[in-house]
C-alpha cells in the first residue's frame, strides 16, 4: 500500500504530462489546418509554367603570378549567352511564405527550394517504369566569346610585353545548357563562421551550366584564333577551332560571400513580393536584372569577374526574341597599356 501512495504523485505526473501533450498535438494540427486553409484562400491562376529568356554576360580579368619586370601574364575573356527556357511555379511554395515569411529561412543555402525552377533542357514527361525521357522542351544556347592574353615575348632581340593570344568566335551550342533555379535567399556560413541573415527576404538566382556527357565532343565553330609564333615574332593564324563552351558555375548560392581575402557577390532579386504576385498570376512578362562582382586571390593569380543576368518570364505573353548571335555586344577586349590593381581596397559591392 505504501508503495501505490509514493507512486501517485508520479502516475499524476504522467496523465497531466500526457494530457499537455495531446493539447499540445491537437493545437499543432489546428494551427497545421489554419494555416493551411490560409494558403489556399490566397488567389491564384492556375498557371504551372512559364517560358522565359535569359541572357549572361561574363567579363573577366585574370593576372597571374610571378610578374616580370612590374607586369604579369594577363588573360581578359568576355562571354554572352542567351538562350530561352522552360520552368515550373511553385504555387503552394510561394503562398506559405507568403503567410509565414519566417519559413524562407529554412531553405538552406545549399539546398534546392525553388519558387522557380527552369532550364533550357526542360523534362516534362519521363517513363516511370524505363526511365526514358518521352518529351522535352529544348533550345539552343547562343554563345559569343572573345579573348585576349597578354605575355613577356622575345621581339627583335627584345623582350617585350605582347598580345600572344586572341580568339573570337560566336554560334550556337546545342551540347550544353543552362539550369535557373530562383530560391529564398540565405547566405552560406563564411570561413569566419559569421552567417549574414538579410533583414528583408531576398531571391537568389540559382544558375548552373550543365552538359550531355553522351556527347564526347565539345562544342566549337571556327572564328579568330591567332596566337604567338615565338620564330616568326608576332600572332599567327591558327587552324582550330574555337570552343564556345560555357561554365558550369554562374551563381551558386552555396559558396559563401566572404574568404579571407575574396568575395563572391550574388545574384539576387529584391522584389520578393512583387515576384511572388507575378508567379502566383502571370498576367504579363516580368523582367529581372541581377548583377554581382567577384573577387579571387591566391598565391598563383589575382582575378575579378562581373556577371550581369538578365531575364524575362511570361506565360501566354508574347516575350522578346532573341537577337541573333552575331548582333549579341561584348565589351570589346583592348591590349592593356598598364597592370590594372585588382587588390579591393575597400568591400566589394
Amino acid at each position: 500500500m505504501n508503495q501505490i501512495i509514493l507512486r501517485l504523485p508520479f502516475l499524476i505526473f504522467l496523465i497531466c504530462k500526457g494530457t499537455a501533450f495531446a493539447q499540445s498535438s491537437m493545437e499543432k494540427m489546428i494551427n497545421g489546418v489554419a494555416q493551411e486553409q490560409k494558403v489556399q484562400h490566397i488567389k491564384s491562376s492556375n498557371t504551372e509554367f512559364l517560358s522565359g529568356r535569359i541572357t549572361i554576360n561574363i567579363s573577366e580579368i585574370t593576372y597571374h603570378n610571378p610578374d616580370k619586370k612590374g607586369k604579369r601574364r594577363c588573360e581578359q575573356k568576355n562571354t554572352s549567352i542567351a538562350t530561352s527556357f522552360y520552368g515550373r511555379v511553385s504555387q503552394h511554395r510561394i503562398k506559405l511564405y507568403m503567410n509565414s515569411p519566417k519559413r524562407r529561412m529554412e531553405c538552406e543555402s545549399e539546398t534546392h527550394c525553388p519558387v522557380f525552377d527552369g532550364s533550357s533542357k526542360y523534362v516534362l514527361k519521363r517513363d516511370p517504369n524505363t526511365m526514358k525521357i518521352t518529351e522535352i522542351k529544348e533550345y539552343p544556347l547562343q554563345v559569343t566569346t572573345k579573348y585576349i592574353e597578354q605575355d613577356w615575348k622575345w621581339m627583335k632581340e627584345k623582350e617585350q610585353y605582347v598580345v600572344c593570344a586572341s580568339q573570337q568566335t560566336s554560334g550556337a551550342n546545342t551540347l550544353e545548357g543552362l539550369n535557373i533555379e530562383i530560391k529564398p535567399y540565405k547566405p552560406a556560413t563564411n570561413s569566419d563562421g559569421a552567417t549574414l541573415i538579410p533583414l528583408i527576404p531576398t531571391y537568389v538566382l540559382w544558375i548552373t551550366g550543365g552538359r550531355d556527357w553522351k556527347q564526347a565532343e565539345e562544342p566549337k565553330k571556327n572564328g579568330i584564333n591567332l596566337r604567338w609564333d615565338d620564330i616568326k615574332e608576332k600572332l599567327m593564324p591558327v587552324n582550330e577551332a574555337v570552343s564556345l563552351g560555357i561554365p558550369y558555375e554562374i551563381n551558386i548560392p552555396s559558396i559563401p560571400e566572404r574568404d579571407g581575402e575574396n568575395y563572391y557577390g550574388q545574384l539576387l532579386l529584391n522584389d520578393v513580393k512583387g515576384f511572388d504576385e507575378f508567379l502566383l498570376n502571370p498576367l504579363k512578362a516580368y523582367s529581372i536584372t541581377a548583377m554581382a562582382t567577384r573577387y579571387r586571390k591566391n598565391d598563383y593569380y589575382e582575378s575579378r569577374t562581373t556577371i550581369t543576368v538578365r531575364i524575362s518570364l511570361g506565360a501566354d505573353v508574347e516575350l522578346p526574341p532573341l537577337k541573333p548571335v552575331d548582333d549579341i555586344d561584348l565589351t570589346p577586349l583592348e591590349p592593356l597599356g598598364e597592370e590594372i590593381p585588382l587588390t579591393p581596397t575597400e568591400s566589394v559591392k
